[in-house]
C-alpha cells in the first residue's frame, strides 16, 4: 500500500482547486484505477486472492476518500465564507458611499443659507441699511461669529464626506512655505486676543519651497493652529516653526495647553474623536480636524505626528516634501 500514497497529491490538488466536487471526482477516478490495477495484478496492494486485494484497496481508498472529502468540504466552506465576506463588504461600501454623498449634499445645502446670513451681517456691520446702536452692533458681531463657527464645522463635515467617498482632489504645486505661514497670524488674531494667548512665529528661509496643494495646506494649518488655540488656557503660548531636514520640511506647532492623556493619544486621528466627552464638555467641535488634516497631508505625500502629555501641552509636526 506504500506506493498508493502517490495518489494523495492528486487528491489534494483536486480538493484545493475544485473544492468538494473535485475531491469526489478525483477519488472515484483513482479508486477505479486502483481496482483495475489490482485485478490485473499491477498494484502493490495485491494479495494472494482477489477478495483480499480488493478489501485492501477499498480500505485504503475509503480512508483516502474520507480524508480528502473533509478537506474539500472545509475548502468549500472557506470559499463560501469568502464570498459572503465579499458581499458584506460590497454592501458596506455602497452604504458608506451613499452616506458620504448624503453628507456632501446636506453640507452644500447648509452652506448656502449660512453664506447669505454672513452677507447680511456684513452689510449691517458696514452700516449700509443704516447706523446700528452699540448693542445692535454687538448682537450682529455675535451672529457673524457663530455663523463662522458653524460654517467651519460644515466645511469639516464636507471634507470628511469627500474623503469617505474616496474623493480627495489634490493639486500639487510649489508653495513658498514661509509666505504661507506669514499669512496665518491675521487670521488667528481675533481668537488669540480673545483667549489672551502669545503667538510666536520667528519666520524661516524665504527660499524654502514645498510641494503641496495650497488650499489643503491652508486647511491643515488652520485646523492644527485652531486646536492649539482652543485647548490652550488664557495667557498661554503657541509657537510655530518651520525647518528643513534633508528632503523634508517640518512645520511644528507647539502649545502650552491641557495636553492629551496617553491612552487617548493613539486615537486623536480617529474621526469624531473628542478629548472630552459628555454633554458638559468644555471644548466645542466635532472632532474631524486632525483626521481630515492627516488624510490631506498623506494625499500630498506628507505626514502628521502628535506628541503630548497631560498638562504639558501638545506638539504637532506636519512633514511635507521639499519642492524640486
Amino acid at each position: 500500500m506504500g506506493k498508493a500514497y502517490v495518489f494523495f497529491p492528486l487528491l489534494m490538488w483536486a480538493a484545493i482547486r475544485f473544492g468538494q466536487r473535485g475531491a469526489v471526482t478525483a477519488t472515484v477516478v483513482v479508486s477505479a484505477i486502483a481496482v483495475a490495477g489490482t485485478v490485473l495484478w499491477q498494484d502493490p496492494s495485491t494479495r494472494p486472492t482477489l477478495h483480499e486485494s480488493l478489501l485492501a484497496v477499498q480500505t485504503f481508498m475509503g480512508i483516502t476518500a474520507a480524508t480528502f472529502l473533509v478537506l474539500g468540504a472545509s475548502i468549500s466552506e472557506r470559499e463560501r465564507s469568502r464570498e459572503q465576506l465579499r458581499e458584506a463588504r460590497d454592501v458596506a461600501t455602497a452604504a458608506n458611499s451613499t452616506k458620504a454623498e448624503f453628507m456632501a449634499v446636506m453640507s452644500h445645502e447648509l452652506r448656502t443659507p449660512l453664506n447669505a446670513i454672513a452677507g447680511y451681517a456684513e452689510l449691517l456691520l458696514l452700516g449700509v441699511p443704516g447706523p446700528l446702536t452699540p448693542k445692535q452692533n454687538d448682537a450682529v458681531v455675535r451672529i457673524r461669529s457663530n455663523e463662522e463657527h458653524l460654517l467651519a464645522l460644515i466645511e469639516d463635515v464636507l471634507s470628511f464626506a469627500k474623503i469617505e467617498a474616496g474623493r480627495i482632489p489634490v493639486t500639487p504645486q510649489t508653495v513658498a512655505i514661509c509666505q504661507e505661514l506669514d499669512s496665518l497670524e491675521p487670521l488667528l488674531r481675533p481668537d488669540l486676543v480673545r483667549h489672551e494667548l502669545t503667538y510666536i512665529w520667528t519666520g524661516c528661509d524665504p527660499k524654502l519651497m514645498v510641494t503641496a496643494d495650497p488650499v489643503k495646506l491652508r486647511q491643515i494649518l488652520l485646523n492644527v493652529l485652531g486646536n492649539a488655540v482652543k485647548f490652550t488656557p488664557p495667557r498661554g503660548r503657541i509657537e510655530l516653526t518651520a525647518l528643513r531636514s534633508g528632503d523634508r520640511v517640518s512645520i511644528r506647532v507647539s502649545d502650552t495647553g491641557i495636553g492629551i492623556e496617553p491612552d487617548k493619544l493613539d486615537r486623536v486621528f480617529e474621526p469624531f474623536f473628542q478629548v472630552q466627552t459628555g454633554p458638559t464638555r468644555e471644548y466645542a467641535g466635532v472632532g474631524l480636524g486632525l483626521s481630515i488634516s492627516r488624510d490631506f497631508a498623506r494625499a500630498m505625500g506628507g505626514e502628521i505626528e502628535v506628541r503630548s502629555a497631560p498638562g504639558e501641552g501638545c506638539v504637532v509636526t506636519i512633514e511635507l516634501a521639499v519642492a524640486g
